[in-house]
């Protein structure tokens, strides 16, 4: 049980979502991320490493 905060804690501070779980950011439309400002472009890089360990989450719960 790994947080956000550890393992992308530049995103972490950025997050508005610091209190959600991972479920609460799932909808049916996908993973809904937000953010309190605009992302600079090192930083939309560092969101699809967040979204891949996302999608191992999700696969790895639904394996189970």
């Amino acid at each position: 049980d790994v947080k956000m905060r550890i393992l992308f804690p530049d995103l972490y501070i950025i997050t508005l979502q610091q209190n959600d779980t991972i479920a609460q950011m799932w909808s049916p439309q996908g993973w809904n991320l937000m953010f309190r400002r605009a992302l600079n472009d090192w930083e939309v890089e560092r969101v699809a490493d967040l979204l891949q360990a996302l999608n191992l989450f999700l696969v790895m719960g639904m394996s189970h």
